[in-house]
């Protein structure tokens, strides 16, 4: 017995590990690190990433243990087309910006741009209201903190409902106790977290090296502007 335990909780940690790499976590983790300038920073963000949606999977986790079900089908479909509108919005700003910024161009992260639409509404709204000219003042720090990563982490968890995710709530509602299910679901969690700090690394020696040459930058935004657009596309046509 406590062999096919350890077997089922390594098959989870494999399951996690694969999950780290969906489309979706790699476009999200890009979005994060792209526009960072230290490394340490860029590798933290994804880190708050993965332990944002790795506490959405294991609330979930342990729900499904609990009561036997998986997430709702609705919820599920929902947060999916929110996440893929968001990409291709996100994608199609970056685009925008890269073309009126071509010889100044600065890649950020696709939430940093979300976050600074929202400073700009908040400003006119407040202009509006108050019918005084209010100037706007860009921020000239960077948006995206922890607490924004963590929070684009616990979307993308309810908005990618892969079928790795649907086996692991599967097996962890059959585990019948907390104890076992939770220990599945912790396995998981703990493969999705090493994956995505992988890909984070990569992503930052990417960027760092790409900042270099101005020509490449400029390649690297308009494929992450390019990918995130067709994967929003994808995910809807799917949905």
């Amino acid at each position: 017995m406590a062999t096919e335990i350890l077997l089922v909780m390594f098959s989870s940690l494999l399951l996690g590990f694969r999950h780290g790499v969906d489309w979706d976590h790699i476009a999200a983790i890009t979005d994060l690190v792209g526009f960072e300038t230290k490394a340490k920073q860029g590798m933290f963000l994804a880190t708050m990433y993965s332990f944002g949606h790795g506490f959405v999977i294991l609330v979930l986790g342990l729900a499904a243990v609990q009561i036997g079900k998986e997430v709702p089908g609705w919820l599920d479909s929902v947060m999916e087309k929110a996440v893929a509108a968001t990409l291709i919005l996100l994608g199609s700003w970056m685009g925008v910006t890269l073309i009126r910024r071509w010889n100044g161009f600065v890649l950020q992260s696709k939430w940093s741009i979300a976050f600074e639409a929202l400073r700009r509404l908040k400003y006119a709204i407040s202009a509006k209201l108050l019918k005084k000219d209010i100037k706007y003042a860009a921020s000239g720090e960077k948006i995206v903190g922890k607490t924004g990563a963590f929070i684009v982490g616990v979307i993308h968890g309810f908005g990618a409902e892969t079928p790795t995710q649907i086996l692991l709530l599967s097996t962890a509602s059959g585990m019948g106790t907390i104890l076992l299910g939770g220990s599945v679901v912790l396995s998981f969690v703990l493969g999705l977290i090493f994956s995505t700090s992988l890909i984070a690394l990569l992503a930052v020696i990417g960027f760092m090296k790409a900042r270099v040459r101005l020509s490449i930058y400029r390649l690297f935004g308009s494929l992450a502007a390019v990918y995130s657009i067709g994967l929003g596309i994808y995910i809807l046509v799917k949905v």
